[in-house]
């Protein structure tokens, strides 16, 4: 679903920026319509200062953190991708990447920073996930329907807005039939049962995250399970947020739109501040106005009761585990002999 059509872009608040700092760009003869600048040092310029206020916006959070910040991960845990002749892929180079096109849909998100290997071509890094039959590798996999494989070994990458922080239980995903309870461990726990243990596979459950050694273009974090998945399966897990700063012009803040208000005025405060040296008008209607009215929207999304079920009958003091295993209304079964 698209966006609402009044929700700001990058673009709309750099023309803020820019109007803010006499920077704007009013066309050749300078009675155009307001636009972002022309020149590349000034674009730059309101282009940080936007970056930097919303980053300045997270941070001004409530004591217990934006509602909106606690997404919930769904991660593919992929079984081993075996060299098939039914399945192939076909890759054009440019710029030092190849983008490859399977035959099929085998490719996840979870698959970046693994490695690939083309029948005769070559192992290469998959760099970024397009599809589920498309992913761009790095260097020259030029090819032409060649089979391919892809080795699972039980770590699996996180998406990029995951920072380290996961905020809650990891369960397998809704409809997936898989009653196996998934624990939150060490990661060298992981490590002392691969390395104890020979070539186990199955549905995990033990999981750990932690950073990758390697990320493009910045370090990345994975989740390590065990055993090794023996099929495809799905995890998900909520976890702390992380910003990645804005760079196409067309693209969103990363905060329900309703915070836009608070966004624009967090932009301006930003150029009083960092650009002007003050902290002037604008600085005052963001932080004493602004923030204020963004905590009383995220109130709204928090839960209206909070805590235990205590006295009163129903579910006293009772794990969900004991409510269905002693105070669950079960239909009553009649066999037909």
């Amino acid at each position: 679903m698209a966006a609402p059509t009044s929700a700001l872009t990058f673009q709309d608040l750099i023309v803020e920026v820019a109007e803010k700092l006499g920077i704007a760009s009013y066309g050749a003869s300078g009675d155009g319509v307001v636009a972002i600048p022309t020149d590349a040092h000034d674009l730059a310029k309101c282009k940080k200062h936007v970056n930097n206020a919303i980053r300045m916006f997270l941070s001004d959070a409530p004591a217990k953190g934006w509602q909106w910040m606690k997404p919930v991960a769904a991660v593919t845990l992929w079984k081993s991708v075996p060299v098939l002749a039914s399945r192939t892929v076909t890759g054009v180079h440019s710029a030092g990447v190849t983008t490859l096109t399977s035959s099929t849909a085998i490719f996840y998100e979870s698959m970046e920073n693994k490695p690939i290997v083309i029948t005769t071509v070559g192992t290469f890094t998959i760099l970024s996930y397009t599809s589920a039959t498309v992913v761009t590798v790095t260097g020259n996999a030029t090819c032409t329907t060649k089979t391919f494989s892809i080795a699972a070994d039980g770590d699996y990458t996180l998406p990029t807005s995951f920072g380290g922080t996961f905020t809650g239980k990891a369960t397998y995903v809704t409809g997936s039939g898989n009653a196996v309870e998934v624990e939150w461990t060490d990661e060298s726990v992981i490590r002392q049962w691969r390395a104890n243990i020979e070539a186990e596979t199955g549905d995990p459950y033990l999981a750990a995250v932690r950073v990758m050694g390697s990320g493009t273009p910045r370090r990345r974090w994975e989740i390590a399970v065990y055993p090794i998945p023996n099929a495809d399966e799905v995890i998900e897990f909520p976890y702390q947020y992380v910003f990645d700063s804005l760079v196409s012009l067309t693209e969103h803040p990363p905060v329900p739109f309703v915070h836009d208000d608070t966004i624009k005025a967090a932009c301006l405060a930003i150029c009083e501040k960092d650009a002007e040296g003050v902290m002037g008008p604008d600085w005052e209607v963001y932080t004493s106005r602004a923030v204020a009215a963004s905590h009383r929207m995220d109130r709204l999304s928090q839960p209206k009761r909070l805590g235990k079920f205590l006295g009163g009958g129903g579910i006293t003091q009772m794990s969900i585990q004991q409510y269905r295993a002693s105070g669950y209304n079960r239909p009553t079964v009649t066999f037909n002999y």
